[in-house]
């Protein structure tokens, strides 16, 4: 294995302090989102990327029945990402936020092992670790991380949430990484039984998830059928399908 992935008990590189590197995407940013407020047409919206400056990516900022903080609209899990290293302070920061998560009596049950595209072996060794699908586009992202849940406490007690509270650190770093310009998306399409040999990882950890983290990208990078996919509408069901009042089926009052 390379001296570049990140396996259980390891420190990521880097200092925690994060530095504002990238000014130019967070201003371009902050000026989309008062643009979306105003409503326009979504065919008029974009966001600029810095290194590609003549270029509009997809704003990808949801349509919200309310008004959400800027990172939960911003937040969306493109596949198209741009050729831009994520620096280890701003690795370390969107970790930081997932280490932040509340879980189910403070027990703390996920586990990342984290691969940047620098650390060319590392990358490629949890790169295969995806199925064949995925890795059609993540293997352009920045860096790679495959995701872990504990099975017991130290008591040796079952963790019966494990996979709720390893779900709330990878959202948590998903919105951090959008407040920052960047995006994460997470996916279900892995290999298991290779997760656990490739990292090492103990009898206790149940191998669940994979992320990426990155710089948005242009979707014209993509493969013809997933260009498709990255530039639908996004959508989520009605409020009233999934928020009930007091019993089910009553809608929640305004």
């Amino acid at each position: 294995m390379g001296d570049g992935l990140l396996a259980f008990g390891d420190e990521p590189a880097g200092v925690s302090q994060y530095l504002s590197a990238n000014s130019q995407t967070l201003t371009a940013l902050l000026s989309v989102n008062a643009f979306v407020k105003a409503k326009p047409d979504r065919a008029e919206r974009g966001v600029r990327c810095n290194e590609h400056p003549s270029s509009v990516l997809i704003d990808p900022t949801a349509d919200t029945a309310r008004p959400l903080a800027d990172a939960l609209a911003y937040r969306w899990s493109p596949r198209a990402f741009a050729d831009r290293s994520v620096s280890p302070e701003d690795l370390r920061t969107v970790l930081e936020a997932g280490r932040w998560a509340a879980s189910s009596g403070n027990s703390q049950p996920w586990r990342y092992v984290v691969a940047r595209r620098e650390d060319a072996d590392a990358f490629a060794a949890l790169l295969a670790c995806l199925n064949e699908g995925n890795q059609r586009w993540a293997k352009d992202a920045p860096v790679l991380m495959l995701a872990f849940a504990r099975r017991t406490n130290d008591a040796g007690k079952k963790i019966f949430y494990a996979h709720h509270d390893l779900g709330a650190a990878s959202a948590q770093m998903a919105v951090q990484a959008a407040s920052m310009g960047m995006q994460v998306h997470q996916m279900a399409g892995v290999l298991k039984d290779k997760m656990v040999e490739t990292v090492g990882a103990p009898d206790d950890m149940e191998p669940m998830t994979a992320l990426v983290l990155g710089w948005p990208g242009e979707p014209d990078t993509l493969p013809e059928d997933l260009e498709a996919r990255e530039r639908a509408p996004r959508t989520r069901l009605p409020f009233d399908a999934v928020f009930f009042s007091g019993t089910w089926g009553e809608a929640v009052g305004e």
